[in-house]
């Protein structure tokens, strides 16, 4: 007996890795975003506007809307962030941990990774789109305080 990747080659079948790769984003709970340089657009897939906004649908959003989500204390931050990422002369990638604010008061940490399409016409970089993943980091967020409490706790107690 042969395995299916013996048999059928995947650079073959789209369809197979478009469902591997839908599998692969959901079972790590991944969403996903794009950043329109032309109208700072933000289009959100069903999971990464439910991490923002705590709405179950695909939504898109100017950049401006959709930083109404983020903290206070992060906005400028990750508004930066996506707008340097953009720039001709950068490296087109981004990464950033920031709070949202969902409904309910509730904080929610998101770790946002993206990287920019250039196109080089006329011997000018310019940016085409920003896209990326995003993942709730909020149970990451929250062992990292427990286990900073823990340890300050204990160095307390060795110190008397």
């Amino acid at each position: 007996m042969s395995s299916v990747s013996e048999d059928i080659p995947l650079n073959e079948h789209p369809a197979v890795n478009d469902r591997r790769l839908r599998q692969a984003m959901e079972m790590n709970r991944l969403g996903t975003w794009s950043l329109s340089p032309d109208n700072r657009e933000i289009r959100m897939d069903e999971r990464m506007s439910e991490m923002m906004t705590g709405q179950h649908h695909s939504s898109t959003l100017v950049l401006e809307e959709a930083l109404q989500a983020v903290h206070p204390d992060d906005q400028a931050r990750v508004r930066d962030l996506l707008l340097d990422a953009l720039k001709s002369e950068g490296n087109g990638e981004c990464a950033a941990s920031f709070r949202v604010i969902i409904p309910g008061k509730r904080i929610r940490w998101i770790k946002l990774l993206g990287y920019t399409e250039f196109s080089n016409q006329g011997g000018k970089r310019t940016a085409v789109d920003l896209t990326g993943t995003a993942s709730d980091a909020t149970e990451e967020h929250q062992s990292e305080k427990l286990v900073l409490a823990q340890k300050h706790l204990l160095e307390r107690i060795v110190q008397g």
